[in-house]
């Protein structure tokens, strides 16, 4: 799968609180990376779904 998405959504969810939230409590936790990673997959998979179904 192309990153193409992440450029347009990797802003928006910087500027999330709950994110952001999010982020900081991985950060302390061991599993965080693997953590934040699950969330990224499953953005771009929920991305590549919404243009499947708009076209």
């Amino acid at each position: 799968m192309s990153d193409d998405w992440l450029d347009e959504i990797e802003p928006r969810l910087n500027k999330s609180y709950i994110y952001n939230t999010f982020k900081e409590k991985c950060g302390n936790d061991p599993a965080g990376d693997h953590a934040k990673a699950l969330v990224k997959d499953a953005v771009g998979y929920a991305y590549q779904r919404s243009k499947t179904i708009i076209r």
